[in-house]
């Protein structure tokens, strides 16, 4: 006689590994959000246009031009800019700006607050546990979103847009010639210089054409 075959008994799941595995897929669930949202595109622009660019010791060609970056915490840009005729000019970008999804969902701790307050009104009159229970489930949901108020405070962006402008060379320390790359230099003493000195000599018209003269007697006077 063979004996009944049985059959699996499964056994209870534990409400606080349910919770922690919950746990676990909104911080995954964030932090695939945050690789994703860091790398983005930054559109490098210049006055004049057309300037080569050098971004972090690399050149990827003359403005307006896109970069694509992935950003990290306390990262920054390094962008070199130069042109013909222009001073050139290194800024640093740092990765300043808010991301908008972090700011959302860090507000969905008080999603709470509507669940909390039907729960402490309508168990009041039951031995006070709703007094005990809505500040629970507001703490409880405020740890489980907990990763999205620290991807708030950390995570960054670099600006969408980032405009360079250039000086030209002279224009801080001097007056730029028309059609010429240098300028004079304001220590120079007299500024402009002088064309000449009192006693130096005029020099010579060169010789040019004579002029045509009317007919004349051997005399000098004119002939009708």
């Amino acid at each position: 006689m063979q004996p009944a075959p049985g059959r699996a008994i499964t056994p209870p799941v534990s409400s606080v590994a349910v919770a922690l595995r919950g746990c676990l897929m909104l911080v995954a669930v964030v932090f695939g959000l945050g690789l994703t949202g860091c790398a983005h595109a930054v559109r490098i622009e210049t006055s004049p246009v057309g300037a080569r660019v050098s971004v972090d010791g690399e050149t990827p060609g003359k403005a307006p031009l896109v970069v694509r970056r992935t950003v990290f915490v306390g990262d920054q840009l390094r962008v070199a800019v130069d042109a013909e005729g222009y001073e050139p000019q290194t800024v640093i970008v740092p990765a300043s700006e808010w991301y908008p999804w972090p700011g959302l969902l860090a507000c969905t701790p008080a999603l709470g607050v509507p669940i909390a307050a039907p729960f402490a009104i309508g168990l009041l009159p039951f031995c006070g546990a709703g007094l005990f229970v809505g500040p629970a489930i507001a703490v409880g949901w405020a740890v489980v979103t907990s990763p999205t108020l620290l991807s708030l405070g950390l995570v960054r962006k670099f600006p969408d847009r980032v405009v360079v402008r250039l000086r030209r060379r002279g224009e801080d320390g001097g007056v730029v010639l028309p059609g010429e790359l240098f300028y004079v230099p304001d220590d120079q003493t007299p500024n402009p210089p002088p064309l000449g000195g009192p006693d130096e000599p005029v020099p010579p018209t060169p010789p040019g054409p004579r002029p045509l003269m009317p007919p004349s007697d051997s005399a000098g006077n004119p002939v009708p």
